[in-house]
């Protein structure tokens, strides 16, 4: 394969692009037909269960150990397996940490993978905050790593390059079959998740999962206050609105008017009640897909919020924030400031597991904002719990959940012409897949030294908080530098108290974007058909424009490329059920 020229359209989606991990939204999959593909056999149409969705997968907690059998440890089995025979052969490699690796010339878990797959790995560390820049630069100067990420929006310009190759899924099963086991089961979470990979027939990546986003966000409540106003955990919208407007109203007695019933993340938790999310594609009854932001029950739902900000239920700062549906104020992204210094008594701030208590007697709070609202309104007195999200009049609910499918991983043009590199680099992946004591040194280190299992069998850190880059696990060529596949079954027994927890509290009402690949005019239309109805709607909640601008709206918005990227979305989804590749 010959490398084109970098077109300035995808020099320019590369430095405006976005490769960051989403964390999810889910709305009812389409409808499986035909069964998945045998681990023998190249997939065609996939199928799986209807189901919904959950959120993570990068992030390190503290778990419990596995329940099932484990393989025997990798000390084991290395001793048992001979490296590959024939050429040590150079890989480089652009992996999914947030850090470098800190020492390349003595990393201990890099060396490991180098001497189990007879491998010499070359470390391409992109800073993630210019990751698209600095990619762009590579391809210009024609320095491409061999293993690298990109975003599903932008997979299909990559091919139009002809900057990445093929990998057939029958080669996946060939060298890689635990891998490709552990990617079938996912399928029960989105039935198209082998599928956001296929470009004109042919598989261009292996896709990244992340389990947490398959849940939706959590709904919390200050559960002292709910008690202060004589109320039981709110179902209905009518409910939520009578503790919210209570919340605005003094309900920490102090004689201040300085608390809100919600602020800019609180919305999310409203959305559902009128039958929409606005900031996604939604399946009608038609079969259909539409955008949930022009649907007519966002107007019902805009016209309700806009008298709860002029009766002073919306906190006045949610505005700021509402670009990013974030009313995070600074510092660590998952941080509800507001919540946790008492300001509003309703969010779905960050994800379950930022809110969790500990899971066993004696266990210290860790979730980000449990361990900061015990700090500062836990001794007054305050208290939270999980609640769902709110139930409309006429049954309607939900919140944005998101498939497991978050990254695309892969190969360059460079590495077709060397069939031995090719085969190499899945092996390396399916080793993560296949034993689990290497997967767990590899990923967190060396078991009594970075971390260790507690009496609950939970997986504890034992790296220091301030640790140095030479001290943390990707610092030393491991985490998820090389592991750009996580097995999710292995993620989820370390994480087992986690993903229980999730699946009681956080698994129900979740609705996933059914758009999860590229339409033509992502990089053209996409970005100002957003920024239009991030401005109108905050006009509308806070009295700047009349309800009636919503209609003026949906009008605009079809006129300057909604319409047409209606007609996309709905190609896309209809097309999706037969896309194939070998």
């Amino acid at each position: 394969m010959k490398k084109k020229i970098l077109t300035g359209l995808l020099a320019v989606l590369l430095l405006l692009g976005t490769v960051a991990c989403k964390t999810g939204e889910t709305t009812p999959a389409p409808k499986p037909t035909t069964e998945a593909p045998k681990k023998t056999e190249a997939p065609e149409k996939t199928e799986a269960p209807e189901k919904t969705e959950a959120p993570a997968s990068e992030k390190e907690t503290d778990a419990p150990a596995t329940e099932k059998e484990t393989d025997a440890p990798a000390t084991e089995k290395e001793t048992e397996a001979e490296p590959p025979a024939g050429d040590r052969i150079e890989i480089s490699w652009t992996g999914l940490s947030y850090y470098a690796i800190a020492n390349p010339d003595n990393a201990e878990f890099e060396k490991m993978i180098e001497d189990k797959h007879n491998v010499d790995l070359v470390q391409i560390f992109l800073e993630p905050s210019r990751y698209n820049e600095l990619l762009g630069l590579r391809f210009a100067d024609d320095t491409l790593p061999d293993v690298f990420r990109c975003s599903f929006s932008e997979l299909q310009n990559f091919v139009q390059q002809q900057l990445i190759m093929e990998i057939k899924f029958s080669d996946i099963q060939t060298y890689a079959p635990h891998m490709y086991e552990d990617m079938e089961e996912q399928l029960v979470y989105d039935p198209n998740v082998l599928k956001y990979g296929i470009v004109n027939g042919k598989n261009y990546a292996i896709t990244h999962m992340n389990p947490d986003v398959v849940y939706r966000q959590p709904v919390i409540w200050r559960t002292d206050w709910l008690e202060a106003g004589g109320f039981d955990m709110p179902e209905t919208l009518e409910e939520f609105e009578e503790a919210l407007y209570f919340f605005s109203d003094d309900p920490d007695g102090n004689g201040e008017k300085d608390t809100y019933g919600l602020s800019t993340d609180g919305l999310q938790a409203i959305w559902g009640a009128f039958g929409v999310l606005p900031k996604q594609w939604m399946v009608q009854e038609d079969g259909t897909v539409a955008w949930g932001g022009i649907l007519p029950g966002m107007r019902d739902c805009l016209e309700l919020l806009a008298k709860w900000y002029a009766d002073g239920v919306i906190s006045p700062e949610f505005s700021t924030g509402f670009e990013a549906m974030s009313e995070n104020q600074g510092g660590y992204w998952a941080i509800s400031q507001p919540f946790t210094n008492g300001q509003i008594g309703m969010t779905t701030h960050g994800m379950y597991y930022h809110w969790n208590a500990p899971y066993y007697e004696g266990q210290e709070w860790t979730s980000a904002n449990g361990k900061l609202f015990q700090e500062l309104q836990a001794p007054n007195g305050g208290a939270y719990d999980f609640g769902p999200p709110a139930v409309g009049a006429d049954g309607q609910t939900g919140m944005t959940a998101g498939s497991p499918a978050q990254q695309a991983i892969v190969f360059s043009y460079k590495v077709e012409d060397d069939p031995a590199k090719y085969q190499r680099i899945l092996e390396i992946h399916d080793a993560f897949c296949d034993d689990f004591d290497y997967y767990m040194t590899i990923r967190f280190g060396n078991e009594g030294e970075d971390w260790e299992y507690d009496e609950n069998g939970m997986k504890v850190s034992l790296i220091p908080s301030d640790a140095t880059d030479e001290q943390r696990v990707e610092g030393r060529g491991g985490g998820l530098w090389y592991m750009t596949y996580q097995p999710m079954d292995y993620f989820r027994q370390v994480n087992k108290d986690q993903f229980k927890l999730a699946d009681q509290i956080v698994a129900d009402a979740t609705v996933m974007d059914p758009i999860r690949g590229t339409l033509p005019s992502d990089a053209t239309i996409a970005g100002e058909l957003m920024k239009m109805q991030n401005m109108v709607f905050v006009d509308i909640i806070t009295g700047k424009q009349p309800i009636e601008a919503f209609d003026t709206f949906v009008d605009n918005w079809n006129a300057q490329g909604g319409a047409q990227r209606t007609q996309e979305a709905n190609d896309y989804y209809q097309n999706i059920e037969s896309m194939t590749a070998e």
